[in-house]
């Protein structure tokens, strides 16, 4: 098994979606340990929910067989007012529901 990394500094944008399917060509297994954060204020949920839509798609393409992405399980309900918390749930409903097989 050889492990391929998949990031910005091999030409690969998760935002953009550039170069991700060509990245992931001839992978089986996905790690995602990204947490593509906006530079400046912008919507953090628009920005990490077309990151995970770039992926999940590029996934699907490439016919990768598991995604695994980093979760926040058993998050308070406290912190569901916390922008950045409320856009990791969104992104992790779209693996959920997206046709890549990922751990629930």
């Amino acid at each position: 098994m050889a492990v391929v990394e998949v990031s910005r500094s091999h030409g690969v944008d998760l935002i953009t979606g550039q170069g991700l399917s060509e990245g992931l060509q001839g992978v089986d297994v996905v790690i995602d340990v990204s947490n593509p954060l906006p530079a400046d204020d912008a919507d953090v949920t628009s920005h990490l929910t077309t990151a995970y839509r770039n992926l999940v798609g590029a996934c699907a393409i490439q016919g990768i067989q598991r995604l695994w992405s980093r979760r926040l399980p058993a998050l308070r309900p406290v912190f569901d007012t916390f922008p950045y918390f409320v856009a990791k749930r969104a992104a992790e409903e779209i693996v959920r529901e997206s046709l890549v097989p990922a751990p629930s």
